[in-house]
């Protein structure tokens, strides 16, 4: 198993069930871990009108078919973050180095978070990897945004009533 790799999946599954965006989670501090979930707050939402509002949110540490990732995840990040000392950092994702390297050939982690591009980058690369192999134009198109969007997706073709599918989307509003 690649730390790198693991880490970077650790990154989507958190955007994915966290139902966040990249830039949120590289604004957030873990602040506490339950049985079932994590709680973090991101210093600052997407609203630039009032750009010091930040929020809370919360991750499963339980998924359908691996009931310990979230816990695993949790334990990689402590991993790195002790290699750089214990103080709090608020970002989720650390960099990987070489910086311009593909995942698959990075050899060190870097105490600063890892940007969008390097995330999607990897992205992309790993769902080349065995046992997905998809193409590079099947993966053209992937994206951060993309894991968000999952749950409320799912919400969406379960036809749950607005204020459900927003709760699973952890939104405030109806855009419609």
């Amino acid at each position: 198993e690649s730390a790198y790799i693991a880490h970077l999946a650790d990154g989507t599954l958190w955007c994915t069930f966290g139902t966040m965006r990249h830039a949120h989670l590289q604004r957030s501090r873990l602040l506490s871990v339950a049985d079932h979930v994590f709680l973090a707050l991101c210093s600052r939402g997407k609203n630039k009108k009032n750009s010091d509002e930040g929020f809370y949110w919360v991750c499963p540490l339980a998924g359908v078919s691996n009931p310990k990732w979230g816990a695993r995840a949790l334990e990689r990040l402590q991993a790195i973050r002790m290699e750089f000392g214990e103080a709090p950092r608020n970002f989720m994702l650390h960099a990987m180095g070489p910086v311009k390297s593909d995942v698959s050939r990075c050899e060190f982690f870097i105490d600063e978070p890892m940007d969008i591009a390097q995330m999607g980058t990897g992205i992309k690369t790993c769902l080349q990897f065995y046992p997905l192999n998809a193409s590079p134009d099947q993966v053209r198109d992937s994206a951060t945004y993309r894991a968000r969007r999952t749950l409320p997706g799912a919400a969406g073709i379960l036809r749950m009533d607005p204020p459900t599918a927003n709760s699973v989307g952890n939104w405030k509003g109806s855009k419609n």
